[in-house]
């Protein structure tokens, strides 16, 4: 071996940890979602809340599955990010966020601002591969529908225009 295997691997178990986050395929965000909420409720009966136990929560709630919890996250990351928590944390969440709500164009804006701070950073790197590899198949869709649309309207005015020969 020259080591290219470990490395395939090594990149095969990234990107289906990727989807797996993205999917929100993950047994134990409920009970860390309950836990981080229980957490964020506490500190907010003493005072302003931390900004890591804020963190904690919008990680949570932008890994669940329902969207209005997913939409949440990603507002409560966007307070962090103003509070300048944690940039590159927030950037790259928000992103996860918006892809999950399939706001891509929000998605890619994040992780391209991120990976101005951080060019190298491999998961933002993975997840803005996932998020073009989305945005050219709903292109190719949509523009699959604009072409049967723009060819129905064309076969309706050319029995038209027969018609009229006729």
């Amino acid at each position: 071996g020259d080591g290219s295997s470990s490395t395939i691997h090594e990149s095969l178990t990234s990107r289906e940890e990727m989807i797996r986050l993205i999917t929100g395929s993950d047994e134990d965000v409920g009970a860390q979602l309950d836990a981080f909420q229980r957490a964020y409720d506490e500190e907010c009966s003493r005072g302003p809340p931390s900004g890591e136990c804020k963190f904690n929560l919008a990680w949570a709630l932008i890994r669940a599955k329902p969207r209005e919890q997913i939409s949440t996250g990603v507002q409560l990351m966007r307070v962090l990010y103003e509070e300048r928590f944690s940039d590159r944390d927030c950037l790259y969440y928000m992103a996860l966020g918006e892809f999950r709500l399939d706001n891509l164009v929000a998605s890619r804006a994040h992780l391209k601002q991120l990976l101005e701070i951080s060019p190298n950073c491999r998961e933002a790197i993975s997840l803005l591969d996932i998020v073009d590899d989305k945005i050219t198949e709903d292109g190719l869709i949509g523009l699959g529908l604009v072409g049967a649309v723009v060819a129905a309207v064309c076969s309706l005015g050319i029995g038209f225009a027969m018609r009229k020969i006729v």
